[in-house]
C-alpha cells in the first residue's frame, strides 16, 4: 500500500476516533484541512506546479486533449538547427537519441601548405557521456571508413574521403587534442593550449581539406547523437530491480532511449558539471519503484518494427536546454508515451499507453444518492476531433520537422455533419514513424470516449487512486464491466466519503 493511501485511512481512523465528541471535531477539521493546504501549497510553488498535477481537479481530458494542452516548449523540429557561436548558446545535452548542429568554441582555424586545411571545433553537449552515431556535411549524411588519419581521427567514405575527417570526443577527456596543440598552439587570435581539455564537455573537431569541386564554400554540419547515460531502477537490485547499476554511482549508468526513464531522471535531477541540479530533487522514495517500473516496461514492450522484426513500443529523444523549464520537457516527453502523471499527497506516479486492467468494481448500489450525481455525455464541438495531423522531426531529412500522414475517421467525420474537426500536434520527442502512427491512431479512438462522472462513495472506497481503472456495472447507464479510469479523487473531511471523477476508456483503442 502506497504512503498516500496509509495518509488517507490514517486520516479515517483518526476520525473514526474522535467523531463521537462534536467539541472535538473542530480541530480536527482544521488539521485535515491543514494538510490539504499544505499539499496545495507545495503543489503550487514546485518546479513541476501547474504542469501536470491532476489530483483534485478531475479535468477529464483524454489522452489526445492532454497532448494539445499548450506547453511552454517548442513546437517541433531542432533546438539548435546551424552551428552557432559558442557566446550565444546555452549549455546544452542530449536524452535519448537526437541531433544538433552545435556550437563553435571558437572560429574555423586554418593551417597546412597554402592554409588548406580548415579545422572546426564544435561543442555538442554539457554533458559528458554522449555518443556520436553519425554526422552530416552539407545536407548529406557521412559514412566513416574503418581507417582513421593519424592527426585528424576518423576518414569518411565516399567523394568526401581524404578531405573531411572527424574526431569525436565524449566528455571524459583529460588532455586536449593533440593535433590542436601541435597546429594551433600558436595561432595568432585563438591560440590552443594544454588546459583546453574541455572537461565533461562533448565535443568534435573536423578537418577539412580545400577542394573547389567538393566545396564551394564553408560547410555545415548536423550530428546525430546517442543520449547522456540515465539511472534505471529495474537495473538496481538495492531499488527494487535486477543488476548492479546505483543512483549514487553514474559510472554505472547507461544511456536510454525510453521515455518514462528520462522522466524519471528529471523528476530525481540531474546534475550539471557546475555542481547544480536541472529538474527536480524528489526523493526515491516518493517516486515509488512499482509503478515506475511498470511504466517503463509499458515502453519498452515489443511491438511489430513493420519489417517483420520489434522494437521498442515507446521512444524519445530531445535536445534539452538547461534554460529550459523542465516541466516543459516531461510534458513533451510524455506526449511521446501516451504518458500521464499525477501528484498524490507528495507521491508522483505515472501512467502510460493503454489503461490498466480493472482493479475496482462499481455498482449502482455503491453510489451515494445522498450526494450529488455528474454525468457529462460528451463534450462541445470545439473539443471534439475526428481528424489529427503531426509534425515530428524525421532523422532521414537531417531531424527536419516533417508532417506525418494524417490520419481521419470517416464514421466520426459523418457524425459530425461531414465537418473535418482536426488536431493539429507538434511531437518534437518523437523520430519513430510507426510510433506515430500507433500514437495518432489510439489518441483518435480515445478521444471519441466522451462520458463523464463525477460521483461520491462511501469512506471504503479510500484505496482509490488517479490512473486506476474501475468495472462499472450499471442498470441505470446500460453499463456492462463498462471500464472507467480514475481522473481524481477528492476526500470530504466532514463524511470520510470519496468523490471520484470518471472517464470512460478501452483498451481496445490502443490495439492497431
Amino acid at each position: 500500500m502506497c504512503v498516500s493511501t496509509l495518509i488517507r485511512l490514517f486520516t479515517v481512523l483518526l476520525w473514526l476516533l474522535i467523531l463521537p465528541s462534536a467539541a472535538q471535531a473542530a480541530p480536527v477539521v482544521t488539521f485535515i484541512v491543514g494538510i490539504v493546504s499544505a499539499i496545495s501549497a507545495f503543489a503550487a510553488s514546485s518546479w513541476l506546479a501547474g504542469a501536470i498535477v491532476r489530483i483534485g481537479i478531475g479535468l477529464g481530458l483524454s489522452a489526445l486533449s492532454r497532448a494539445l494542452l499548450p506547453q511552454q516548449s517548442r513546437p517541433g523540429g531542432l533546438q539548435t538547427s546551424v552551428t552557432l557561436s559558442g557566446a550565444t548558446t546555452p549549455q546544452s545535452f542530449i536524452l535519448g537519441r537526437y541531433a544538433t548542429s552545435g556550437s563553435l568554441v571558437c572560429p574555423p582555424m586554418t593551417h597546412g601548405v597554402s592554409n588548406e586545411y580548415l579545422t572546426y571545433v564544435i561543442a555538442l553537449g554539457s554533458l559528458k557521456g554522449q555518443t556520436l552515431k553519425r554526422f552530416a556535411v552539407n545536407g548529406k549524411w557521412q559514412d566513416l571508413a574503418t581507417t582513421s588519419h593519424a592527426d585528424y581521427g576518423s576518414d569518411v567514405t565516399d567523394t568526401n574521403a581524404g578531405h573531411l575527417w572527424i574526431r569525436f570526443y565524449d566528455g571524459s577527456q583529460i588532455a586536449a587534442d593533440p593535433m590542436l596543440l601541435a597546429k594551433y598552439a600558436a595561432h595568432p587570435d585563438t591560440p590552443w593550449s594544454s588546459d583546453m581539455v574541455g572537461t565533461s564537455i562533448c565535443y568534435a573537431v573536423l578537418t577539412v581539406k580545400a577542394n573547389t569541386t567538393l566545396w564551394s564554400g564553408l560547410p555545415t554540419f548536423r550530428f546525430e547523437l546517442g543520449g547522456i547515460p540515465l539511472y534505471d531502477p529495474r537495473l538496481d537490485d538495492t531499488a527494487g530491480g535486477i543488476g548492479p547499476m546505483r543512483w549514487e554511482d553514474p559510472t554505472t549508468w547507461v544511456p536510454a532511449e525510453n521515455p518514462a526513464v528520462m522522466i524519471y531522471n528529471i523528476m530525481r535531477g540531474i546534475s550539471l558539471p557546475s555542481g547544480e541540479t536541472w529538474g527536480g530533487d524528489v526523493a526515491a522514495e516518493d517516486l515509488p519503484y512499482a509503478n515506475w517500473a511498470v511504466a517503463m516496461d509499458a515502453c519498452d514492450e515489443q511491438v511489430p518494427d513493420g519489417s517483420g522484426g520489434t522494437k521498442a513500443q515507446y521512444v524519445a529523444g530531445f535536445e534539452v536546454r538547461v534554460s529550459e523549464a523542465p516541466k516543459a520537457i516531461i510534458a513533451e516527453l510524455l506526449k511521446s508515451c501516451a504518458g500521464e502523471m499525477a501528484d498524490i499527497g507528495g507521491i508522483w506516479k505515472i501512467h502510460v499507453g493503454a489503461p490498466s486492467l480493472p482493479t475496482l468494481f462499481l455498482t449502482d448500489d455503491d453510489i451515494l444518492v445522498s450526494e450529488t450525481r455528474q454525468l457529462l455525455p460528451f463534450p462541445g464541438l470545439e473539443q471534439t476531433h475526428n481528424a489529427i495531423s503531426t509534425t515530428h522531426p524525421d532523422p532521414e531529412l537531417l531531424w527536419e520537422a516533417t508532417e506525418a500522414a494524417p490520419l481521419s475517421d470517416p464514421v466520426a467525420v459523418a457524425a459530425d455533419g461531414g465537418r473535418h474537426l482536426t488536431a493539429n500536434l507538434g511531437l518534437p520527442s518523437v523520430w519513430d514513424d510507426e510510433q506515430i502512427i500507433r500514437l495518432q491512431a489510439a489518441w483518435l479512438k480515445d478521444d471519441r470516449r466522451w462520458r463523464r462522472h463525477s460521483l461520491s462513495l462511501p469512506p471504503r472506497w479510500v484505496a482509490a487512486e488517479p490512473f486506476d481503472v474501475i468495472s462499472w456495472d450499471s442498470l441505470r447507464n446500460n453499463y456492462a464491466a463498462t471500464q472507467f479510469a480514475v481522473l481524481s479523487v477528492t476526500d470530504n473531511p466532514m463524511t470520510l466519503n470519496q468523490r471520484l471523477v470518471l472517464r470512460e476508456v478501452n483498451p481496445n483503442d490502443w490495439s492497431l
